[in-house]
């Protein structure tokens, strides 16, 4: 395999991890809000009925709900703060940019048409540095993977009837 297919094979596999940790980084900014706003919104109301049921006269039936609207405010926040969804959204998106440009240098050294000898010592740079991007690279959730199936980053234009993503 000469050193220009192996960059487009590659630029081909940063590209799918590209776009499956940007994929990763929403579903995770989206958990943390479906988790953070009732988070909020019972705060308020366990709150707001904390202050009503301070007096006596209050029905029985307005403190258990307080209690229960109370625990439930509980473990929703722990849930959130143990699942830590904006901080692995955030890692995320780090990974997709730092693939991100590295794809668009990949793509540059083989638009250059540079030798084979001097792209040597290109790809060997850029291999240490994917390599390092994805040991620092959180662990994709297996939906993810699934949810792209087996999609094909192409650069070129797809075959008619076959699902690509393109690059």
């Amino acid at each position: 395999m000469s050193r220009l297919e192996l960059l487009t094979k590659w630029n081909r596999m940063i590209v799918r991890l590209q776009i499956e940790h940007e994929i990763s980084a929403r579903d995770f900014e989206k958990f943390s809000w479906k988790l953070g706003i009732p988070c909020v919104v019972l705060s308020a109301i366990v709150s707001a009925s904390v202050f009503g049921s301070i007096s006596d006269s209050s029905p029985v039936w307005l403190q258990y709900v307080a209690g229960v609207l109370s625990l439930l405010t509980l473990v929703l926040s722990s849930v959130q703060t143990f699942l830590n969804f904006d901080t692995r959204a955030a890692g995320h998106k780090d990974t997709a940019e730092k693939l991100g440009a590295i794809s668009r240098e990949i793509q540059d050294e083989i638009a250059s048409g540079k030798d084979e000898a001097i792209l040597g010592p290109i790809v060997f740079d850029i291999r240490k540095r994917i390599d390092s991007i994805l040991l620092d690279a959180p662990t994709l959730p297996k939906s993810t993977i699934r949810r792209l199936g087996d999609v094909r980053v192409s650069t070129e234009p797809p075959p008619a009837g076959q699902d690509t993503v393109p690059a």
